[in-house]
């Protein structure tokens, strides 16, 4: 039996729905630079100048940028991400970017996706009403993500023609 609160606007009221980043692909970096580390100082200790100043320094330096794409790639899995709200789309694009972008239902214009599912995470780009678009990079279920938006930016298409339609009341005084 439904409550009288119930209506036909309560799917609105949904739980929010996240997707967050792929971390194979965030991590991927991160194993290159050691296995290139690896590499390197192998071949230093072989020809015999892994104990000499400048074997040390050229080590420590790639030990460094394996250290530093580390650290860039826990950021990055800290801050990518989307979420689906009942009222707006959250799209987190990670880091260098420091606040994710907010965007109504009634904005969204257009979702797309890119890259390879095989190889990393995909990316999933927004683009609202004005033109702008938004891209979230390694991301682990795009096309899942892509095919909500599609739905539920059907059933904001009758608010964004609504709001349209008393824009253009307002600007003409008729109404």
């Amino acid at each position: 039996m439904s409550s009288p609160s119930q209506g036909e606007n309560d799917n609105l009221r949904a739980e929010a729905t996240v997707f967050g980043p792929s971390r194979l692909s965030l991590l991927r970096p991160v194993m290159f630079a050691a296995i290139g580390w690896l590499a390197l100082t192998a071949l230093l200790i072989f020809s015999g100048r892994g104990g000499t100043g400048f074997g040390a320094f050229v080590s420590a330096m790639a030990l460094l940028a394996v250290c530093l794409t580390g650290v860039r790639a826990l950021l990055r899995l800290w801050t990518v991400g989307v979420t689906l709200e009942p009222n707006v789309v959250v799209l987190g694009r990670g880091f260098p970017y420091r606040h994710p972008v907010v965007v109504a239902w009634h904005m969204v214009a257009d979702v797309a996706t890119a890259g390879s599912a095989a190889w990393s995470g995909r990316a999933l780009t927004v683009e609202d009403a004005d033109g702008h678009m938004i891209m979230v990079r390694d991301l682990a279920d795009a096309d899942r993500a892509a095919e909500l938006i599609r739905t539920r930016m059907g059933q904001f298409r009758g608010v964004a023609t609504l709001l349209d339609g008393l824009a253009a009341r307002g600007r003409t005084g008729r109404g």
